[in-house]
């Protein structure tokens, strides 16, 4: 994720989110930035495992920035994952007990 981003989305979205949202993003945001900056560092493997798992645990990012990154025609779902036509469980809808790997 790049934490560039999220100061424009504060900037564009901040007045209609709701505070507990806007919270989360905002961690989101300064998690984001210590993993940037602990790689720029010391790269340190374990304290960015740590940092991801952290990041992880607050959710997806905005779904406007999970949009700008994803390649040009992939369309995501609520959720924030790419809805691949022909592919059941992928797009928001799966479902444990469908699965068509298993």
């Amino acid at each position: 994720m790049n934490c560039a981003q999220y100061p424009w989305y504060f900037e564009a979205h901040g007045k209609t989110l709701a505070s507990a949202e806007r919270q989360k993003y905002q961690l989101q945001h300064q998690v984001t930035q210590k993993i940037v900056h602990e790689f720029e560092t010391s790269n340190n493997g374990s304290t960015i495992l740590q940092l991801m798992m952290e990041l992880q645990e607050q959710g997806n990012p905005p779904p406007e920035l999970l949009k700008a990154l994803a390649p040009d025609g992939v369309e995501l779902g609520e959720d924030g994952m790419p809805k691949i036509p022909g592919m059941p469980g992928l797009g928001g809808d799966m479902d444990p007990n469908n699965c068509s790997i298993m």
